[in-house]
């Protein structure tokens, strides 16, 4: 049976931090509910049981010719730097890439939101018109 699908959301959906722990499942439910899916993110994305199912663009946030070549109908930004990562690495990631992508996402006429990966953060959503 092929999965019944929301009218009112559009066809094709690009996650960014496709290979993070929001994006995989994010991604699994997307296509679950019949959406076309594009992913976007800096580290390979290697979960082969729907690899072969979404366009797949590796770059950085961080870099408009990387978001717009990824962008779609919708943009769900989930991609962010691990605590790991040097602080810059963070601050850029997590602000500069998130201004970047939200950019292209407006000149590119899509919808957006911002899935806060950061467990004690509080999701945001952010409604382009």
């Amino acid at each position: 049976m092929t999965p019944r699908r929301d009218p009112i959301v559009p066809d094709t959906v690009l996650v960014t931090g496709d290979a993070g722990f929001l994006g995989i499942p994010l991604i699994r439910f997307l296509l679950a509910q019949g959406h076309a899916v594009a992913s976007l993110d800096i580290v390979p994305f290697d979960d082969p049981e729907v690899r072969d199912q979404i366009t797949i663009v590796n770059g950085d946030i961080r870099g408009e010719r990387a978001a717009a070549e990824a962008m779609q109908d919708v943009l769900v930004h989930a991609a962010a730097a691990l605590p790991l990562f040097a602080p810059r690495e963070i601050y850029t990631t997590g602000v500069a890439g998130t201004c970047m992508v939200v950019a292209v996402a407006e000149r590119h006429g899509s919808g957006a939101s911002s899935i806060s990966p950061r467990p004690r953060s509080t999701a945001s959503l952010i409604t382009i018109p």
